[in-house]
């Protein structure tokens, strides 16, 4: 898992591994880069991330809805 920041700023964890599935993407320098949502859908053909809350079998311990 990798911490990275949104375009917005905020961040999310992304699992390290690209997939050929995933929804997110860099976007800009590697030094500076934010990760974009693009969709599983879309035709983009480099890497691509998945969000680790997608992914992770203990997901629902770390939602905000929990912690409400």
């Amino acid at each position: 898992m990798i911490w990275v920041t949104t375009k917005k700023g905020k961040q999310m964890p992304l699992d390290a591994e690209p997939v050929a599935r995933g929804a997110f993407i860099f976007d800009g320098d590697p030094e500076e880069a934010r990760v974009v949502y693009i969709g599983e859908k879309d035709p983009y053909r480099g890497e691509r991330y998945s969000s680790h809350f997608a992914t992770c079998p203990n997901a629902k311990d770390f939602s905000k809805e929990k912690s409400r």
